[in-house]
């Protein structure tokens, strides 16, 4: 199993990056964000805890949580923001280890099996946190997703409305362009046409198979 961390700032096209790989090159695509929704499900292990943490009044009619409520509290309260941090980052990790843990261990069950046929399962994490949370430390590459800011901001302002206001509270709250750089074994240059954001991949997924196959 490759493991392929894909990070990069909001506005960078991670989730056009994750489409091709799991259109194109049959990926198995694990959004950390999509992880942390289920986990926090009514009757999902998170729930009680953030419950606690919140009370009542993040609670949607149907029991579930309004996460629109709760960003709001994290955003301006730092200390709740570092307790659902300490509550969701474990439980998520968590849960994509046993993930990984169990498709390696089918995978290599189809391997040892007579006249199996197996197909080397291509892992793919997406998190704009992936670094502060060292899923690096797990993966086989990490891809940064890059795109030139005046192109961030506008993707953001016309497919989900953003301010420029809160465009640049967002921005600065994440990993600067520079660090990005210093932790990622591949940059995509994700700026312009996908097609070529596709080519990279593919030239990128190539070379990850003819290393594996010299060592």
């Amino acid at each position: 199993m490759k493991i392929i961390g894909i990070t990069g700032g909001v506005g960078s096209g991670k989730s056009e990056v994750l489409n091709i790989l799991e259109e194109q090159f049959g990926a198995v695509c694990v959004r950390l964000d999509e992880v942390s929704k289920a986990l926090m499900k009514k009757g999902g292990p998170c729930y009680a805890p953030v419950l606690d943490l919140f009370g009542s009044g993040v609670v949607l009619p149907d029991g579930e949580f309004d996460r629109g409520a709760i960003a709001a509290k994290i955003f301006s309260d730092d200390s709740l923001r570092l307790a659902m941090n300490q509550i969701m980052h474990p439980a998520v990790k968590q849960a994509v280890l046993a993930d990984i843990a169990a498709r390696r261990a089918k995978e290599t069950e189809e391997m040892a099996a007579p006249r199996g046929t197996h197909t080397e399962i291509l892992y793919v994490l997406e998190s704009a946190l992936l670094l502060e949370e060292k899923y690096n430390e797990i993966c086989t590459e990490v891809w940064y997703v890059y795109a030139d800011e005046a192109v961030r901001r506008l993707r953001l302002a016309e497919t989900r409305g953003y301010s420029e206001e809160k465009i640049t509270s967002i921005m600065k709250s994440q990993q600067s362009d520079e660090c990005f750089r210093a932790h990622a074994d591949r940059i995509l240059e994700n700026s312009g046409d996908l097609a070529d954001t596709a080519r990279q991949i593919r030239e990128a997924l190539k070379s990850i198979s003819e290393a594996a196959e010299v060592s």
